[in-house]
């Protein structure tokens, strides 16, 4: 018996923007329960924007509770927006007037566990404590209604949480995942990677009908990708679940893909191929596939010094501490201030200005990248607009987020010098971005309000003329607005952003994540250039050996940082 449709597709164009510019033409498939999928591409070719469209086929009308069942989309933006609703559930709990613990890993998975509050009990007894306002709904991201620092040696209510977690599927599950030693850690706390496993298993505890996984392993080391892919693939096999996994490697698929599409073909990129795995696999050949606030941040305590010029990978399973390196420096991490950093010659914390610090530091991280991509997401802006506090302009271009890099910004509130235009031209020439980043006209190009009765018909026809060729294409302006770009898109234009003011430390936290192979090639060959800049020095945080060796980095230096290494270049 043949098995059921999930999703299927006739004749659709999958478009972005407005006015709508088409990414895929005509595309016509069908997705098939425990079928599994790969979807390729190149950046920009519309895989995340096709991967968003199946979920909304599948899910429909239904309404939230059950669309949750019928399909699930981990991706960038499903990272990003958990820590957003999560940072808004947080504020919302001081209505309850208790002292609250934040949301978990634990009471992430099992909300149905989560206890009562041992304050006020139930909700009537609360309010006839004294307090009649307003209270927040309960959800999965609502704080934990216990001592901050409760543990489940100490609080009797996290009983329920403790078992569910560390027996039967789940237990089994964090355990592959590394995850279960933070069950009960705050989930913005969290690496990357960390929160990225606590999404999955979320997910693979309760399989929907169809699992869309975006460049879901991104942030995940080694072992945990292995254990993903192998969970991955034992769920969708076991609860008749269509698979649909975007990668840029091979390597991130899952073990045997039943099916591909491969997209970004033809001459204008819309094009599209879809087949079985089999049929397929030799194309793709051609196509680009590729915080427990405590003092003690590093035990046993960490001794490193970078020097002018010199390049250091930072390498480690998650939560060995990388990330929380990167942040101690850039001061992302006010622990930095009770530590013993000293930066470009002075202790941080003496009396030097933040700004002072950060003219001099280039940075892409996970965290920056949401923290623009937040900035520029409309639905954001638009409901800072309705509260009063937006700004004027709902769309972020890709020329103001480089040219922010010299001010440390998010956002660019100041005009360019002429130099600093120049040098910004230079790199995004460096990079050949010219197809994502244009600056404005110099002189307001294509503003012909000055023309009137007075100039003769030819001068007008010539200002006309001349005009519409300094006005962009289609296509151009489409490729200015930062948020319509796709992720690894975003990424080009932030590294760009990071070494527009030609930083003199470098500091680059898994800048490959959601890279084509062409691109991440490309970034790749950048960051080359700038390792052997003798005025620049770069710390890279990666879990992938091949980066490192393709930047030739050496093995002259070898220091343990929580269990991760840190890796001295030449």
């Amino acid at each position: 018996m043949a098995s059921r449709s999930v999703i299927s597709l006739q004749h659709l164009n999958v478009t972005v923007g407005s006015p709508p510019r088409t990414l895929v033409a005509a595309l016509s498939l069908r997705i098939h329960a425990n079928e599994r999928w790969a979807v390729v591409g190149a950046n920009g070719a519309g895989k995340t924007v096709t991967s968003s469209l199946f979920a909304r086929r599948v899910i429909g009308g239904a309404d939230a509770s059950a669309a949750a069942a019928l399909a699930v989309h981990v991706s960038f933006d499903s990272h990003r927006r958990l820590l957003r609703d999560e940072q808004r559930a947080f504020r919302e709990s001081r209505y309850e007037q208790n002292v609250h613990k934040r949301a978990t890993p634990a009471s992430f998975l099992f909300p149905h566990l989560v206890p009562e509050d041992p304050e006020g009990g139930t909700r009537a007894a609360r309010t006839r404590s004294g307090y009649k306002g307003y209270r927040p709904p309960r959800s999965r991201l609502s704080p934990l209604p216990v001592r901050h620092d409760a543990s489940p040696r100490d609080e009797p209510l996290l009983a329920a949480l403790e078992g569910a977690t560390c027996g039967g599927a789940a237990g089994s599950l964090l355990r592959s995942f590394s995850l279960l030693e933070a069950r009960h850690r705050p989930l913005h706390v969290l690496s990357t990677g960390q929160l990225r496993k606590a999404l999955l298993a979320s997910c693979l505890l309760a399989p929907p009908k169809l699992l869309l996984l975006d460049e879901a392993l991104d942030g995940l080391d080694a072992r945990s990708r292995r254990a993903a892919l192998e969970a991955v693939q034992t769920v969708t096999t076991q609860h008749d679940c269509a698979l649909v996994m975007v990668a840029h490697r091979t390597v991130d698929l899952p073990p045997s893909p039943t099916h591909a599409l491969l997209l970004g073909l033809g001459d204008d990129g819309t094009g599209w191929q879809a087949g079985t795995w089999d049929a397929l696999r030799s194309d793709f050949r051609d196509v680009t596939i590729r915080y427990d606030a405590a003092s003690t941040v590093f035990a046993p305590p960490l001794n490193w010094t970078v020097r002018e010029g010199e390049n250091w990978a930072v390498v480690g399973g998650n939560g060995t501490g990388k990330t929380t390196l990167v942040d101690l420096i850039s001061g992302e991490n006010v622990l930095g201030y009770t530590q013993d950093i000293s930066l470009f010659g002075r202790r941080k914390g003496s009396g030097e200005s933040v700004w002072s610090i950060k003219e001099q530091l280039g940075v892409i991280s996970t965290a920056s990248h949401m923290s623009y991509s937040d900035f520029a997401d409309p639905e954001v802006v638009a409901l800072a607009r309705a509260n009063g506090f937006a700004r004027s302009s709902g769309c972020v271009t890709t020329w103001e987020v480089v040219a922010s890099g010299f001010f440390d910004s998010v956002g660019a509130y100041k005009e360019l010098s002429l130099s600093q235009r120049e040098a910004a031209r230079g790199w995004i020439d460096c990079f050949g971005l010219a197809d994502l980043v244009a600056p404005p006209p110099a002189h307001g190009g294509g503003n012909l309000a000055y023309l009137d009765a007075s100039h003769p018909p030819e001068y007008v026809a010539a200002a006309r003329r001349a005009a519409e060729l300094l006005r962009p294409s289609q296509a151009a302006a489409a490729g200015r607005d930062f948020f319509r770009l796709s992720f690894g898109q975003q990424k080009l234009v932030l590294l760009c952003r990071a070494v527009v003011k030609r930083p003199r430390l470098l500091l680059l936290d898994e800048p490959t994540h959601g890279l084509s192979s062409a691109n991440r090639h490309r970034l790749l060959g950048m960051l080359s250039t700038l390792a052997a800049d003798p005025s620049i020095a770069l710390v890279l945080v990666t879990h992938r050996q091949d980066e490192i060796e393709q930047l030739g980095f050496g093995n002259e230096e070898r220091k343990d940082a929580r269990g991760g290494e840190l890796v001295q270049g030449g």
